[in-house]
């Protein structure tokens, strides 16, 4: 998979939920100089998860679909 980035996430995490996975939680995590999101998914016999590192103290909400998820770190 190519490295994600904060404008390619939300749209890598829809592409996983239209493939079948279901989402299973999105986290913010503090890091030196920023933020890693990690959004997590469940398929019949696998848990998958994304990250992306975002610069700075916050981002834009992850929007699948109609949903939207934000954490706040």
């Amino acid at each position: 998979m190519t490295a994600l980035t904060p404008a390619t996430f939300g749209d890598a995490l829809a592409a996983e939920v239209a493939a079948g996975h279901r989402f299973a939680g999105l986290f913010g995590t503090a890091e030196p100089g920023g933020v890693r999101i990690s959004a997590h998914l469940g398929g019949p016999a696998t848990v998958r998860h994304l990250d992306v590192s975002v610069s700075g103290d916050s981002y834009p909400a992850v929007k699948i679909g109609r949903a939207s998820c934000r954490e706040r770190v």
